[in-house]
């Protein structure tokens, strides 16, 4: 090929099979209602088959560059395993295949000194079969009106086709640098799915129309964006929209149902930069964006999640309105190795639904409802990096803090939630030797959450700590090694804590001028048979 052209090739497998035992003990705080709890064990073993072809096709000259990459992948999952919720023990197999083929093209071209004219294209085809069965049957209630049965096979595919296409044009002149884009977009989903079962005379019949979808979601869009960047003394100011046109078209053939809704958003963003000084800089942000569902979203035929919860939509087309503000002010000061940085963050999500959870210790029964639903988070964090010169190690500390709001349903009660979360880390890095680096890491993360009931607050906390530390060697150019050692303890408050450690060795080899290399891994050197941990939400602790 020529100078200015390349050509790489990749093909690669991965090969994996993994057994995993899994332990759980999980807890629903709820107001009108005692705390439900139940507790699940499973022994599973899972196996992966995947491979991986890409090819990119690059072109870099004085006037154009242009790149386009082709993804092919082939993933196979396998879980077969076993497990035991509140005494009852039960077999699941669950293979999935799937199927991914993509291109990806970028086209620059320099029309002359301050004009570029810029194409991005992207095609993707996505498909998933999944094919989930539980032996003996369960949910009794739920699927063969309360009588006993052998098994249980849910099939469920789903198609996914999406096309994007894009112009975009890019002029400065004096203090102003414009860009104008224009595109369309179509995405179109399937989803197919079925609920089995078997009965008492290994007859095998569907479990009822309840338990079917077969939905079609097509969503063409035209957009366009228009950047206006407007350069100061020592900054900038931005002013950003990117306006849109959805036509959502969905269907439902089994209800004979179809839906047609036509969206405008603007999608506004607002950024304003000022250097202060020689050394910092303040950036202040603002933007708001429009999400719809797709058909993952809206399927009205009940579908089995897990072997214990089973999910239905009963509401309009999901519409979620994001709206972001960001203060952020950065510290920078290359020869003392000086780096700093404070920001403060919110984030609003609207929301046109919410999901209703119906549950007690054996069943999970969710719907996505019509609802007008509100969560607000509001975040402050920083960090600081010091490489200090007598002692020649670098020092990094950093903290956050952050507060979330909004709203649950669970079994017919609507109750208004807050969170609190606070993260504090410190890092030190020293070069020991010429090859030897050592690495020791260190976080504490606090955790509460407080919701309001109709018969009075509920709260829980948590907290976790983490220690970390690193020995990496290079032995030479090509060869090296790396010791890790992790340290995790995790506790709710007035419990006592769970302690976890493990011991790591890593060995990678990159030959010189090569663009692979090849790592021999071995985790849990010190055994550490069981794995531990606490995580919590507004109303649940698991």
């Amino acid at each position: 090929m020529k100078a200015d052209w390349g050509l790489r090739l990749n093909l690669s497998t991965l090969q994996l099979k993994r057994k995993f035992q899994y332990t759980n003990t999980v807890n629903y705080f709820l107001g009108n209602t005692d705390t439900i709890r139940f507790n699940e064990f499973q022994d599973n073993v899972y196996k992966l088959n995947q491979w991986h072809a890409e090819a990119q096709l690059e072109k870099n000259s004085k006037s154009i560059y242009l790149k386009s990459i082709t993804k092919f992948e082939i993933p196979k999952w396998k879980r077969n395993g076993s497990t035991i919720q509140n005494g009852q023990g039960f077999g699941q197999s669950q293979p999935t295949n799937q199927l991914s083929i993509s291109n990806e093209t970028n086209l620059v071209k320099a029309l002359g000194v301050n004009n570029i004219l810029q194409y991005n294209g992207l095609v993707q085809y996505y498909k998933v079969d999944e094919n989930l069965e539980i032996a003996p049957g369960i949910q009794q209630d739920i699927v063969n009106g309360g009588t006993d049965y052998l098994a249980l096979n849910q099939q469920a595919s789903t198609k996914n086709i999406f096309i994007n296409q894009s112009a975009t044009f890019k002029t400065k002149f004096n203090r102003f640098v414009l860009s104008a884009a224009a595109g369309a977009f179509y995405e179109h989903n399937r989803l197919n799915s079925q609920l089995y079962k078997t009965d008492s005379t290994n007859n095998i019949k569907s479990a009822g129309n309840q338990f079917k979808n077969d939905i079609g979601f097509d969503n063409l869009g035209l957009y366009g964006r228009i950047s206006v960047l407007y350069l100061l003394k020592k900054g900038s100011i931005n002013l950003e929209a990117s306006p849109t046109l959805n036509n959502i078209n969905y269907s439902e053939a089994e209800k004979s149902t179809a839906k047609k809704n036509t969206y405008f958003v603007l999608n506004p963003i607002i950024e304003f930069r000022k250097n202060l000084g020689k050394y910092s800089e303040l950036n202040a942000r603002f933007a708001q964006q429009t999400q719809f569902g797709q058909v993952n979203d809206i399927y009205s035929g009940t579908i089995l999640v897990n072997y214990r919860q089973f999910n239905f939509n009963d509401t309009p087309l999901p519409k979620t309105d994001l709206t972001n503000f960001n203060l952020r002010y950065s510290y920078r000061k290359p020869l003392k190795m000086l780096f700093y940085n404070l920001m403060f963050g919110f984030d609003r999500t609207n929301q046109n639904f919410i999901n209703s959870y119906t549950l007690d210790s054996g069943l999970t029964k969710s719907v996505a409802i019509d609802f007008r639903n509100t969560i607000d988070q509001y975040s402050l964090n920083g960090n600081i990096s010091k490489y200090i010169f007598p002692l020649e190690i670098n020092i990094a500390a950093n903290g956050s803090l952050s507060m979330q709001t909004g709203n649950n349903f669970y079994n017919g009660e609507i109750t208004p939630f807050k969170s609190y979360q606070l993260n504090t880390g410190l890092s030190l890095r020293k070069k020991l030797f010429s090859k030897v680096t050592l690495s020791l890491a260190g976080d504490l993360s606090r955790s509460l959450n407080k919701q309001e009931s109709l018969s009075g607050p509920i709260e829980n906390e948590s907290a976790n700590e983490k220690i970390k530390g690193e020995w990496l060697h290079n032995l030479s150019s090509a060869l090296s090694y790396a010791l890790t050692y992790n340290f995790v303890s995790y506790r709710q408050f007035s419990q006592e804590p769970i302690r976890n450690q493990f011991l790591d060795f890593n060995l990678k080899y990159a030959p010189t001028n090569w663009k692979s290399f090849f790592e021999f891994q071995c985790v849990n050197l010190i055994n550490q048979r069981a794995y531990q941990q606490i995580t919590s939400s507004a109303n649940q602790l698991s």
